[in-house]
């Protein structure tokens, strides 16, 4: 059942983004040979039009096949001739897709099981907010005078800056309280507080847009903390995990979710899918060769200098970017494998 829900989640996610290089290709009139969920052997293709739709064996991604995609092609329906901006909304639109996916998850969470607002519901006990003097019922406003617009923005200020020491802004019985927090060298940055629930569409919208904004950011800088390791040669494969990894999670939070009730195990995979989407969709727009970032770094240098980049120089940069991409999945993969062994 678990492996079953976790292939759920990647097919969802996998085929929302490539339905918006879909979308957006046959809206700029481009020829779309074939769109496919699924890599490997076929097991279901009908041919639409112009366009052969099929499913393939693996759930491990996807691809919207458009002519005169990677080679030149003298077809007026071709990607490669394309104006810029065309060809640039149909490479955007698969992360644009999995942003969009990501905050319609957080609002149907937000509606059906209610959202975290910035109000204390319960301090717990021997926490870092009981001893410095956080009370149920206040309403954190601001932390080192930073304005807070979601609940999650406070986990991501904790985790994702080198200073120990905080000034949490309360808003106690109409007045605006300030209370100084300092952690030790080391220790975990955790306040310690629960925060209240609630449920409302309006509310749902606006916080799901603010949790989109600072998951985006946790994202870039959970990035620039994996790279900065790599760098100094260090090892991350405890901070990293790959498909197998991921579907243990997926497993996880649901098993999880049901020893609370059926509709806790479904917010907690819905959850999980749209971070999972979000994440695919920054990732998708990082700079690199063979992502979608990196051909749009390529059409910027051409739409800057009035003249295309000689498209087999190109087709190496991005060939090498898949080389390395792929090589680098493989270690995830077996980086999952070794920690499931062990």
């Amino acid at each position: 059942m678990q492996i079953i829900i976790a292939m759920l989640v990647f097919s969802i996610i996998i085929f929302i983004h490539e339905f918006g290089h879909f979308i957006f290709a046959r809206m700029n009139g481009i020829r779309v040979e074939e769109f496919a969920i699924g890599m490997g052997p076929k097991l279901f293709s009908k041919k639409k039009g112009d366009t052969l739709y099929s499913l393939r064996a693996f759930p491990i991604g996807g691809f919207c096949q458009m002519i005169g995609e990677d080679e030149n092609s003298e077809d007026e329906d071709a990607f490669c001739n394309k104006g810029v901006f065309a060809r640039f909304q149909v490479l955007f639109a698969g992360a644009f897709m999995n942003l969009v996916l990501g905050f319609v998850l957080l609002v149907i969470i937000g509606i059906t099981t209610g959202y975290a607002t910035l109000k204390v519901e319960k301090v717990l006990d021997n926490s870092k907010a009981s001893v410095v003097g956080i009370q149920e019922g206040d309403t954190v406003i601001a932390i080192n005078d930073v304005n807070l617009n979601s609940f999650s923005q406070i986990k991501n200020i904790m985790l994702f800056t080198e200073r120990n020491d905080y000034k949490i802004s309360l808003l106690r019985d109409g007045e605006i309280v300030d209370v100084p927090v300092e952690f030790k060298q080391n220790e975990q940055k955790m306040l310690g507080i629960l925060s209240e629930s609630k449920k409302d569409f309006l509310g749902s919208i606006t916080n799901a847009f603010y949790s989109l904004i600072y998951l985006i950011e946790l994202i870039l800088l959970s990035l620039k903390y994996l790279f900065a390791k790599l760098l100094a040669f260090q090892s991350v494969s405890k901070e990293v995990a790959g498909p197998v990894g991921i579907i243990g999670a997926i497993g996880a939070q649901y098993s999880a979710g049901l020893k609370a009730g059926i509709e806790v195990a479904i917010s907690n995979v819905l959850y999980l899918t749209a971070l999972l989407s979000i994440n695919l969709g920054v990732i998708n727009l990082m700079p690199f060769p063979a992502l979608d970032g990196g051909r749009i770094v390529m059409l910027a240098f051409e739409g800057i200098f009035k003249k295309p980049i000689n498209p087999k120089v190109e087709g190496i940069i991005h060939l090498t970017g898949f080389v390395i991409l792929m090589a680098l999945m493989a270690a995830i993969v077996i980086n999952d494998i070794v920690k499931l062994v062990m």
